[in-house]
This record gives C-alpha cells, structure tokens and sequence, in this order.
C-alpha cells in the first residue's frame, strides 16, 4: 500500500517535468494541465469499481451471507475454504458490534491505554517531521537553496521520490526480519541528522546539490520508519477494535499531515529554511527518545504474548522486550509473518510470565524486607519498654527499702527514749 503510494508520488514528479519540458504551451497552460492530469487515476479507478464485487465482509454484516459467498468465490476456488472464512467473518463481526469508539478511546484496561498512547504517538510523529510538507513543496525549497529555474527545480525533485520509494522498499523486507523498534529508532535517528544538517547546510549556505543530496535522505530515512506508523495498530488490538483503531490512527495521521502541510509555507516565511528544519529536527529527536521508551516490540509475537508485554511492563521497560522475542522469524502456514515466529507461542508466554514472575517476587522482596524491619524495630520497641520496666521497679524498690530502713530507725530511736 505505502509502496504503491510512493510509486504514484514518483509519477506525479515525473509527469510534471515532462510536462514542462516537452509541451509547447505558456506557463499558465502548464500548470493547470499539471493539476488536471491527476484526475486520470480517480477516473480509471472508478471505471474499474464497476466490474469489483461487493465486499464478502460488508455483505455478511448486512445478512447476506449467500451474497457473500458467491463474491469469495470469485478468488477463492475451494468452496470448503470459502464456508470456513465466511464463518470467521459472522465471528469476527459480533466482535466487532461488542466494541465501541468510546471503549477505544476511554480504555479501562492497562493495555489498552498503553495501545492507544502507541497508536496516537506513532500517527502523530510519523508527520510531525515535516516528510509531506518537504514533498509538496520541494521546488520553493529548492528555490530557497539556490535553484531558480523551474524547469530545474521540476527536474532535482525526481532524486528526492526516487529516494522517497528506495527507503520503503529498504523497510518492508526488514519488518519481520529485524524489527520494528530498530527500523523506527535508527529512522528516526537518520531524519533528526538530515534535518540537523539541512538547518546548518541553509544557515551557511551550503551549495544547493549538497543540499539536493541531505533532503533526499531525510526522505529515504523517513520512509525507513514510517510503515510502520500504518502496521503497528493492527498489531496491539483485538479483531473487535482493529477496525476502529486503524480509522483512528488514519485520522489522526491526515490531520498532521493536513496541518503542517498548511502551515509549512508560513513557517517557513516566518522563521527561514534555517529555523525551519531545526525545529524538524528536534521533533524527530524528541519522536526517537518517545520511541525508545515507549514502543514495544511486536515482531514475531502474538497478540495474546503484545497485551500481557503491555499490562505488565512499565514504559520505561518496553524497550527490554527484545530479549524475550524469538531470533528468527518465519511465515507460518501461508498466515501473515507479522505474528511468526520460530518459537512456539506457549514458550515465549512462559518467557514473558517468568519475567512476571521475576516483578512478582522483587515486589515480595521488598514487602517481606519492609514486614521484617517493622516486626524489628516493635522488637526493639518491646525491648526497650522492657528494660525501663524493670528499672523503674528496681527504682520503687530500693525507695520502699530505704523508707522502712528510715521509719525503723525512727521507731528505734523513739523507743531509746522511752
């Protein structure tokens, strides 16, 4: 999906220095047929949606389960597989009615606002940076760098899709092979450099294909991170709130993008490309120690093994969850590799129910500790009550001996006078 995204990204930068180059026509001709030339791909997609089936899901969901069967059929030959996924949707869709926006967004549970606190976060910081705004603008960034020329600044912009598409197709083969709290720490990393060194390259005025060269890897790296801003979601919740949790991530997302792109110009009249893109640059240090805290890692887990690493870690220790992950992943059974894992489930559960077990015995630890110091001190309480005790008792005694030691001479003296 981001692949085909960045591909059509390309196109569009393609299209307009071809545009610009080979048509004979005024400026204002161009432009226009720039824009225009867009509304291709929306008119072929919707010519091709005439002859798409109804979604089996959306038809199962409005009772239409014969309807839904005949429209799996058209991929799915197997008439046995296509009654078992049929079946899974009736399932999976009365999940899916027991969950609620509000449950999603007011979670009563531990691991459910730590899923949310990752969804909103990675949605937010993936455009936080400035990636869109440094695309649709790239020829006024261009111009600020010392390229004048339209039909140059057309014509530089094609490295920066190229290196746009070259960090997505970098990423998604790393996914389950590495990771995704690497490939998000060292892309985050990566922009927070290229931004760093884009501010001072403006400040000094830097020769503008220096300058080509950092913008083209600040998007290479930012394509390194940013699949999964769109694949982690899926990853923390349950079949009745990924739906909704996805919708919310999107929004979330477009609605960053939406305003940085819109303030971008501004900003960048207000502060300079200087100032600019140091404050991009301390968004994505900002995002890589957000991200080093707080995103666990999910590659080669369950969804059962990602809710109990979330109930029972604190943020401070999500980051330590790579020692309990298999090392190596693999497909499983033709299913997605996003939950494979080379290691049987019940083995990495126990892995992660020792490490609870590990908390479970430090907190008995330091609550016997604690039980034992105050059993000593009343000890020592008891001890020293004890002890005065007794004293005072010596003392009462060695008074009352001593008064009748002194009525005796009194009563003796008397008598010698008697």
């Amino acid at each position: 999906f981001d692949i085909c995204i960045n591909v059509g990204i390309l196109l569009g930068f393609v299209g307009g220095y071809v545009i610009d180059t080979y048509l004979e026509a005024s400026g204002n001709i161009k432009w226009r047929l720039m824009i225009g030339v867009g509304a291709i791909p929306p008119i072929g997609i919707a010519l091709a949606s005439i002859f798409l089936p109804e979604s089996p899901r959306w038809l199962v969901q409005m009772g239409k389960r014969a309807q839904a069967q005949r429209a799996l059929s058209r991929v799915v030959v197997d008439q046995r597989l296509v009654q078992e996924e049929i079946d899974v949707m009736t399932t999976m869709m009365h999940s899916e009615m027991a969950a609620s926006f509000k449950q999603l967004l007011s979670p009563s549970t531990k691991s459910m606002r730590r899923a949310l606190h990752v969804t909103l976060g990675l949605s937010i910081l993936q455009q936080a940076t400035g990636s869109e705004a440094a695309i649709l603008f790239t020829p006024l960034i261009l111009s600020n760098a010392g390229v004048k020329s339209t039909r140059a600044q057309l014509m530089w912009a094609l490295p920066v899709g190229v290196a746009k598409l070259m960090g997505e197709l970098i990423s998604v083969p790393l996914l389950d092979k590495v990771g995704r709290r690497p490939l998000l720490l060292l892309g985050n990393m990566l922009q927070s450099i290229f931004l760093g060194s884009l501010a001072v390259g403006f400040a000094l005025k830097w020769d503008w294909h220096f300058l080509i060269a950092l913008i083209s890897g600040f998007m290479l790296s930012f394509e390194i991170g940013a699949p999964i801003a769109w694949l982690m979601p899926s990853e923390l919740y349950n079949s009745g709130f990924r739906g909704r949790a996805q919708s919310v991530s999107v929004i979330i997302n477009r609605c960053t993008s939406g305003t940085v792109v819109l303030m971008f110009p501004i900003l960048l009249d207000y502060f300079g490309s200087p100032g600019l893109f140091f404050y991009f640059a301390l968004v994505a240090l900002g995002s890589t120690i957000w991200t080093y805290f707080v995103v666990p890692e999910t590659a080669g887990l369950s969804l059962e093994e990602i809710t109990t690493l979330l109930r029972e870690e604190s943020f401070g220790h999500l980051s330590e969850a790579s020692h309990i992950l298999p090392s190596h992943h693999h497909p499983r059974g033709g299913r997605s590799s996003s939950f494979s894992t080379s290691t049987p489930v019940h083995t990495t559960t126990k892995r992660l129910m020792n490490v609870r077990n590990k908390n479970n015995n430090k907190k008995k630890k330091k609550s016997t500790s604690a039980a034992r110091k105050k059993n000593d001190d009343k000890a020592k309480d008891a001890s020293v009550h004890r002890t005065s005790s007794r004293s005072a008792a010596t003392s009462n005694n060695a008074n009352s001996t001593r008064v009748k030691a002194h009525s005796n001479d009194v009563k003796n003296g008397d008598d010698r006078k008697l």
